[in-house]
């Protein structure tokens, strides 16, 4: 305090008006106007204690555990006391003269979150684990707002920036892309083949290391580049699961760190072994062409055979159908079915392995016996694979229905009267009397009758165990030597079978002889005695050659004419039938004609007949008198050649292999000729080369056993993928009413099947290059590459061979053509894509070698990737060692042009490297530093202060003034980073005391008036305020 005397007066008044001065700007407009007056700008919200925060000293590690510290501030509110124009005044109602109100601290940034400490300071914590190091420039960069508010008034924030530069670590795992991968392999890929690319990426940024443990594959080590390493089993899984691991290097943590911490990921990768359908269905135990017999009393669906078929081919090629033709199939070209398919089915049973079996079942009961019916089939089978393209083979096979002696002989009468007329018969022993007819449905042996007298001591008479003939005993010298005391003679006759065993009739034939030992006549004799038991062949096509003529046979003596006698002239009626009841023959009697008691007549045929269907027949001739006159005739067919070869099914389809090379049978066919003759059935085989296609000619060659076999190398994509051949089937002689042999033709259509023998083909070139920005994001497509293949149905895996550093990109499938049903060939298209980062720095160019493998061919091609340099990486300040900031000290109110202390410098990492330009943060800045600006030059630049220089004092002053340092790269027009600044004002005695304690007042009329005058000095009190009096 100073004690002011008259003298006085004039410094008190002066100071006094100074005094009203600083009280009247004081004022609440004058003062709330100040900072912008000042400063230009508002300091309306808190104090942050630095415009910028940047982690300088060492970058912070992204294995950072959340809840970590990156670094702690102070934030002031603002008030009345912060403010650089403040003066004390009494004066209310002010602005900021209020409560502080509460402050509020967030981060712009959701992986960082800021926590208050018990000292009212703030720390910035980590909110997330691990921190992404591949953040744009490799640092996170945002702001940190502060918010006062108040209960009167609204609420005000200011921001501070903060630059956290990244630290890698090694903190992730491998990851696969996809997480499951399938690849495809022929089963007949070679040792060695390629066949996919097993990928990973690294979110460090590290080197992936791959590793699997396979007998049958490999994998490589650097690029996860799959390989065959054996033969594929012939009856191998058509689906392999194999574990593959992924070991990152822990290169991200150099050079920083010595060691790092090392992670492995496991996948399971599936190879799924595509099947060849490289061979047809093969019968086995030689049952094509073979003759398998039943008999007649099997039960509906009895089991006649089982057929069994192998087929080694794995997956669908292997499995098998056996069936019968289609009914279109097995219509022949004719127009003729064969009607025994519906006689038989096939029962499949479950497939075992690579063999399908099924059992050959009757559908219906069948007779041996019935006239007219076959007793002989021919059946085709066919085996079918599900392959792609199915593959089939073919089976003939000869039924024959055996007969069961399952009928006993019956006689065709009961009962048997037969006169012996001495004046008609000759005294011989060899004299033949009366044929007893039976007849036996079955056939065959057990169709053959013995004939038997089954009455004891029959005098005179014996049976012809064959024909049934009675006869004189040998004993008996002729008919003169018998007694007619004896006559009537009559004895039972019995017949039995030939059969296993043998089997007797049921009935027994009562024979009556009589004897007329005078000179009558019989009423009826035959002209010739061998009328009674004819038996002769004709030919078999004795209906289409004579007609109505009756059938005859000059070699044995019969000229076709049946003539007997009469002993009275009136008309008669001979007639022709069968001995066995209810049964139609194609023979009929000639109406007879009379030339006077001898009579005529014959037998003619009257419809077709087919030696293949009944070769011979017995007939009943009885002349119709009182008692009749009978005799029998048995007529055998003469076979001729009229059955054509046939061809059971229509067509059918089998195929090559493309590439095969060497003589090798496609197929054995077979035709069947229903004719008796050997010679007329032997059925021979030639290719018609009228009606084949005349590429097949010379291609495709056909032995007389029908044996169709090939010695030529078929390609399916440069020649034809289809040959019809028609194979003509002849027989063994000529035809009954032509000069040349019986005929028919056969389709056969043989396809020539693929084999993946064209390697995939680039459509584009065999190298290319590209060019790509460093900063392409992760998941972006940068080449799309056309991929054709003339195996149509073909399956491609692309990958990458070489040259993908740190496994960067990947090379798959994007579209191809499968799903149109016309194309021609296979075509897709691959793309390549971004997986990983990419730095110009780290690596600039890439040459890939990209492979498309379609199970068993290879295609590469090169692409050269080259990155263009971008804009990746902030300026980087080169502060001294151990130094976080920039540090500068000047005298108070010293205009400098240039600091004293580091040059500020930086450095541009990208390459190449851009100009730098460097400025002042002035944001949320409390004190003024209009007066420093900067001195740029080469990329680098100094400080300078201009007059009046920094104050320390209040109301106006600091003694440290912080602040930012920013530089950015490209001239100023790209990416920024931001170092502080500290400069520190030394104190000088610039400031004179001022009155500080108004009023004054001196009271008029009293003597030596005084009245006390405070003066305050605004230097820093520490150094230079001092007050010389009071």
């Amino acid at each position: 305090m100073i004690q002011s005397d008259q003298h006085h007066r004039f410094v008190l008044i002066h100071c006094f008006i100074i005094f009203l001065l600083i009280n009247f700007t004081s004022s609440q407009v004058c003062q709330n106007d100040i900072p912008d007056f000042f400063y230009n700008t508002s300091f309306a919200g808190p104090l942050f204690d630095q415009s910028v925060y940047v982690i300088t000293v060492s970058n912070f590690s992204v294995a950072s555990p959340n809840g970590t510290t990156v670094f702690t501030f102070n934030v002031q509110p603002q008030t009345d006391s912060t403010r650089p124009s403040f003066v004390s005044t009494s004066v209310t109602g002010r602005a900021l003269n209020l409560t502080q109100g509460v402050i509020t601290v967030t981060s712009g940034n959701p992986n960082f979150t800021v926590t208050t400490l018990s000292n009212g300071s703030y720390a910035l914590v980590t909110n997330t684990y691990p921190l992404s190091y591949f953040v744009p420039y490799y640092r996170y960069l945002f702001n940190l707002i502060a918010t006062q508010t108040y209960s009167t008034r609204p609420s005000v924030s200011s921001t501070a920036l903060v630059v956290i530069n990244l630290q890698n670590y090694n903190v992730n795992p491998p990851v696969f892309i996809p997480a499951n991968q399938t690849f495809f392999i022929s089963e007949t890929a070679t040792v060695g083949s390629l066949f996919g690319t097993v990928y990973a990426t690294d979110p460090d940024g590290d080197g992936i290391v791959y590793s699997m443990t396979s007998a049958l594959f490999s994998i490589d080590a650097t690029t996860g580049a799959l390989q065959l390493q054996q033969s594929l089993p012939s009856y191998a899984a058509s689906q392999y699961f194999v574990t593959v691991t992924a070991s990152d290097d822990g290169a991200s943590c150099l050079p920083a760190l010595a060691a790092c911490p090392r992670f492995s990921t496991t996948t399971t990768i599936t190879i799924n072994v595509t099947a060849v359908n490289k061979q047809s269905p093969i019968f086995l135990n030689n049952i094509c062409g073979s003759t398998i017999s039943f008999y007649e009393n099997n039960a509906v669906g009895a089991n006649i055979t089982t057929i069994s078929v192998y087929d080694s081919d794995r997956g669908e090629n292997g499995q098998v159908t056996i069936a019968f033709p289609s009914e279109q199939a097995r219509t022949t070209v004719s127009g003729l079915r064969n009607t025994a398919y519906t006689q038989f089915y096939i029962q499949q049973l479950t497939q075992t392995n690579s063999t399908r079996s099924a059992l050959l079942r009757t559908n219906t009961s069948f007779d041996y016996d019935a006239p007219g019916l076959p007793r002989v089939w021919y059946l085709f089978i066919l085996a079918t694979d599900n392959g792609t393209p199915q593959r089939q083979s073919f089976c003939s096979l000869r039924i024959n229905l055996l007969d069961v002696n399952d009928n006993p002989p019956v006689f065709v009468m009961t009962n048997w009267n037969y006169t012996i007329y001495r004046s008609t018969v000759g005294n011989s022993n060899s004299a033949r009397f009366l044929r007893i007819i039976a007849s036996d449905a079955d056939s065959g042996v057990n169709g053959q009758i013995n004939y038997y007298i089954g009455t004891v001591g029959v005098p005179y008479f014996t049976i012809n165990q064959t024909t049934g003939t009675i006869i004189l005993r040998s004993s008996v010298p002729g008919i003169y030597n018998l007694s007619v005391s004896l006559f009537p003679i009559t004895f039972q006759v019995y017949a039995q079978d030939s059969g296993t065993p043998p089997r007797t009739s049921e009935t027994n034939a009562t024979v009556t002889i009589y004897y007329n030992n005078g000179n009558d006549p019989p009423p009826a004799r035959w002209v010739d005695p061998a009328y009674e038991e004819l038996n002769f062949p004709i030919i078999e096509k004795y209906y289409e050659t004579y007609g109505n003529r009756p059938i005859f046979n000059t070699t044995y003596g019969f000229n076709g004419t049946i003539s007997y006698i009469l002993t009275s002239t009136t008309s008669s009626i001979m007639t022709v039938s069968s001995p066995f009841p209810n049964t139609y023959i194609p023979f009929s009697d000639v109406p007879v004609t009379r030339n006077g008691y001898v009579f005529s007549s014959g037998i003619v045929v009257t419809s077709g007949l087919h030696a293949e269907i009944q070769s011979t027949y017995l007939m009943y001739i009885r002349v119709l008198v009182t008692p009749p006159l009978i005799g029998s005739t048995t007529v055998t067919l003469i076979d001729q050649n009229d059955q054509i070869p046939t061809f059971d099914i229509r067509s059918i389809v089998l195929s090559v292999v493309e590439n095969e090379s060497g003589s090798r049978v496609i197929a054995q066919i077979q035709a069947f000729d229903r004719d008796v003759n050997p010679t007329y059935s032997f059925v021979q085989y030639r290719l018609n080369e009228v009606l084949s296609d005349s590429e097949a000619i010379g291609n495709f060659f056909v032995a007389a056993n029908g044996t169709i076999w090939t010695n030529a190398t078929f390609d399916r994509e440069s020649n034809k993928t289809l040959y019809r051949i028609f194979i003509t089937a002849y027989d063994g002689a000529p035809a009954w009413n032509s000069l040349e042999p019986n005929t028919q033709d056969f389709q056969f259509d043989v396809q020539v099947i693929d084999v993946n023998d064209v390697p995939p083909v680039f459509a584009n070139s065999t190298s290319l290059t590209i060019y790509i920005n460093e900063t392409t994001a992760i998941g972006t497509g940068i080449l799309n590459l056309t991929i054709t293949d003339t195996d149509f149905d073909t399956i491609l895996d692309f990958g990458i061979l070489s040259g993908n550093t740190k496994n960067a990109f990947v090379f798959r499938l994007l579209s191809d053509n499968t799903a149109d049903s016309t194309r021609t060939q296979y075509q897709a298209i691959g793309q390549l894509y971004v997986v990983g980062p990419l730095s110009y720095e780290v690596t600039n160019n890439y040459t890939l070698v990209l492979f498309a493998f379609d199970t068993q061919n290879l295609a590469t091609i090169t692409v050269n990737v080259i990155l263009l340099p971008q804009n990746t990486r902030a300026p980087i300040f080169n502060l001294m060692p151990g130094f976080t900031s920039y540090q500068y000290s000047v005298l108070e109110g010293t205009a400098v042009s240039v600091l004293n202390g580091p040059v500020i410098s930086a450095t541009d990492p990208d390459i190449p490297p851009t100009s730098l330009v460097y400025g002042i943060v002035t944001n949320n800045i409390q004190w003024n530093i209009n007066s420093i600006y900067l001195n740029q030059a080469n990329n680098q630049t100094t400080l300078g202060i201009a007059a009046p220089g920094l104050s320390r004092d209040l109301p106006f002053g600091t003694p440290i003034y912080n602040f930012t340092i920013q530089v950015t790269d490209q001239g100023g027009l790209g990416v920024s980073s931001y170092a502080p600044v500290s400069i520190t004002v030394i104190d000088t005695n610039n400031n004179a005391p001022i009155p500080t304690n108004p009023s004054w007042i001196l009271t008029e009329g009293v003597t030596n008036p005084s009245t006390t005058v405070i003066f305050t000095d605004y230097d820093d009190p520490a150094q230079n305020n001092t007050v010389p009096f009071q």
